[in-house]
């Protein structure tokens, strides 16, 4: 075989895990509400369900955080794909519960679907299919489908995977 045909081990970048959590109704709060909740989901997410998970807080790697204004991206190695599904989701949803318990009357609730991926991504520039992907699903007619049967059939912090 002709060696000048054989992919370059650059030409496909590492696999990395992505955890992409986008929050519902969030462009439907007043604008004074934004950046609170958004700091309380940021709170919740890399200042305890990261360190219970055993996960390293995805700032401290180049491009492994990106705000995306009603969520967040972040990228873990992929070895550490597995603890993205479990125990990550259970204590997301428990923080998520512990925050709808607490919050001041007429505060909003924060409601989130999340999605897993693993593939190919460049980073710091978050190039490749993997984070297209991981997007795109957290953002189905699907996803959206179950967070509303979740929301219907009374579900008292629906947090929809």
């Amino acid at each position: 075989m002709d060696s000048s045909v054989l992919p370059d081990s650059l030409d496909v970048p590492p696999e990395h895990a992505l955890l992409v959590v986008d929050m519902k109704n969030y462009s439907q709060l007043p604008e004074a509400k934004m950046a609170p909740i958004r700091a309380d989901l940021d709170d919740i997410i890399l200042n305890t369900v990261f360190p219970q998970s055993g996960l390293d807080d995805p700032r401290s790697r180049e491009g492994a955080y990106q705000d995306t204004g009603d969520g967040v991206i972040c990228v873990v190695p992929s070895r550490d794909t597995a603890r993205l599904v479990d125990p990550l989701l259970g204590h997301l949803n428990a923080a998520l519960s512990r925050y709808d318990q607490t919050r001041l009357r007429g505060g909003s609730a924060i409601w989130v679907r999340v999605s897993v991926h693993v593939g190919p991504l460049s980073l710091p520039d978050h190039r490749g299919d993997a984070i297209n992907e991981a997007c795109r699903l957290v953002d189905s007619q699907a996803v959206r489908q179950a967070m509303t049967a979740a929301t219907k059939h009374g579900a008292d912090h629906p947090l929809v995977a």
